[in-house]
């Protein structure tokens, strides 16, 4: 994957990271201390950086939610 592609499939995730912590009720904090990873880990994700995907996926696993990629047509 291009540096490019990466980033803009983490633009488009970042929200959805904010919105699953905060539903649950739970600060940056919280989730770093739960998920091990670093406060600057989850800052990163949920603004779009670019981080590996090791870090994204224990994210995705803690939240209970899997990253799907759908190519659709445009109109």
């Amino acid at each position: 994957m291009t540096t490019t592609f990466q980033k803009e499939i983490l633009s488009r995730a970042a929200p959805e990271f904010v919105r699953l912590r905060q539903a649950r009720g739970l600060s940056a904090a919280d989730v770093a201390l739960m998920t091990d990873l670093s406060m600057r880990a989850i800052y990163m994700i949920e603004s779009g950086k670019l981080v590996s995907y090791k870090k994204i996926r224990r994210l995705l696993r803690f939240y209970n939610q899997r990253f799907e990629l759908k190519i659709v047509e445009q109109s």
